[in-house]
């Protein structure tokens, strides 16, 4: 009776030790999921963006800056992100390079904005600089993912 036991409990241990096994296999496959689920988050190119935005958030809220402008630039700037995120989120080639194509517009948009706003005076010629430099570099980017996805 005794080895009956026995021979349960070692196997009672055997089913406990698959089931923490697999455990682990379904908590790193839900991990490796919530890393593809939102790639985007951890592109340069849109790490770029978000500081580009960050950089520019002031400027949204200055009510002495011309209104129609100042939409604009966080219409477009906001763009490059979203287009961004919706581009990887898209499983075709073809869709995201629409998106990331959309996105690059998006990215000459803004710096003709932030050059009217230069011309106005209505932004500070070092906060120009950087945020010219950072759109240059997301352009730069996203003509180089562009180009990855091929014809």
């Amino acid at each position: 009776m005794f080895r009956y036991y026995t021979k349960i409990k070692y196997r009672y241990i055997s089913i406990l030790m698959q089931c923490n096994f697999y455990l682990k296999q379904i908590e790193f496959a839900n991990y490796i999921l919530i890393i593809l689920m939102f790639a985007f988050e951890n592109f340069p190119v849109y790490i770029k963006s978000e500081g580009t935005y960050s950089e520019l958030k002031d400027l949204f809220k200055d009510k002495d800056i011309n209104s129609n402008l100042r939409d604009q630039l966080y219409r477009s700037i906001t763009s490059i992100m979203l287009n961004i995120a919706e581009g990887a989120g898209k499983s075709g080639k073809k869709d995201k390079k629409n998106f990331y194509t959309i996105a690059r517009g998006s990215a000459q948009e803004s710096v003709a904005i932030i050059r009217l706003l230069k011309l106005e005076d209505s932004i500070e010629i070092s906060k120009y600089n950087i945020v010219y430099s950072n759109l240059t570099e997301i352009s730069k980017m996203l003509s180089g993912l562009i180009k990855s996805m091929g014809n």
